[in-house]
């Protein structure tokens, strides 16, 4: 999951989501399933 993503950065620019919280609790941000078609099997 995407944690945070930095103001003007190329993240941002794709259209990336961080987490938020908001008044429902945590909302999840964006996943990252894969990257050029390559999957991604965990996280570094």
């Amino acid at each position: 999951f995407v944690l945070r993503v930095a103001p003007g950065s190329a993240a941002q620019k794709a259209g990336l989501s961080g987490i938020t919280v908001g008044p429902e609790g945590i909302v999840p941000g964006d996943r990252i399933t894969g990257i050029d078609g390559a999957p991604v099997d965990d996280v570094a």
